[in-house]
């Protein structure tokens, strides 16, 4: 079903628990997000979830607008401005979708007031350091994947970010984007040659020497094949304790302004 006028102006919409106006697009096999400047900008939160959209993108300006719900769609495209047409927008749940190069990620930094991301279930978030990176390249972030981003992590992520690996992974990632597709910061999947430094084939050796079981070592050798290191950031970076609450509530979102 596209998103015509009438059907955005038929939708259900109403005060949520936080008393933020609502609208509720949700389970409408909509291919694209289209026709929103009929709305008039009068929603704090829209609910897309449960379509078929593909890109984030075709926003209107729409200054109030300070959440959008994106779940289980086929997004695999995020547009670069779209700071530029939603500039309050403090959360966007993107959980279960086709995200698969950091480099779409990299377009959420136009969002400058995003608190809450969540990219949960989607390719990319099985990335080697996808987590160090995301908290680098959008340093607004109060929580990722509903964990939130303690003090210690954000120093540790800086350290990450100037050392010689994390360097390396940086600009592995805008050469991914230069080139249009996965790259060097994919780690190499079916086939496609991986490229590693020296410290990331050292830290791969220490996963490897810190397993105690043969299943640990399959397990290391089954992510090696499937591109996955996922496995060395407790090698590179360790977990931070939560200082105070460490996951946020999803009925919180449209509340965060």
């Amino acid at each position: 079903m596209r998103l015509t006028a009438e059907v955005l102006l038929r939708a259900e919409h109403y005060l949520n628990a936080y008393n933020d106006r609502e609208l509720n697009l949700r389970g409408l096999k909509t291919p694209m997000i289209e026709n929103l400047s009929i709305l008039q900008d009068q929603f704090d939160v829209i609910d897309f979830s449960d379509n078929e959209i593909k890109k984030v993108d075709n926003f209107p300006h729409m200054k109030r607008l300070n959440a959008l719900l994106i779940n289980n769609n086929y997004v695999s495209k995020i547009a670069a401005n779209l700071g530029e047409y939603i500039p309050s927008l403090t959360a966007l749940i993107l959980t279960n979708n086709k995200i698969a190069m950091l480099s779409e990620v990299d377009n959420l930094r136009s969002l400058k007031k995003i608190e809450i991301l969540s990219l949960i279930d989607n390719p990319v978030s099985l990335k080697m350091s996808y987590r160090v990176y995301v908290i680098h390249r959008i340093p607004s972030l109060k929580f990722l994947d509903y964990r939130k981003v303690s003090r210690k992590e954000r120093e540790e992520v800086a350290q990450w970010a100037n050392s010689t690996a994390g360097k390396a992974f940086i600009t592995s990632v805008a050469q991914e984007a230069a080139s249009g597709g996965p790259g060097a910061a994919s780690g190499g999947v079916n086939g496609v040659a991986m490229t590693l430094t020296d410290e990331q084939k050292a830290l791969v050796r220490k996963a490897i020497e810190a397993a105690t079981t043969k299943e640990e070592i399959d397990n290391i050798e089954r992510q090696l094949k499937a591109g996955n290191f996922s496995f060395i950031e407790k090698f590179q970076v360790a977990e931070s304790p939560s200082d105070g609450v460490d996951v946020v509530n999803n009925s919180a979102i449209g509340s965060r302004k």
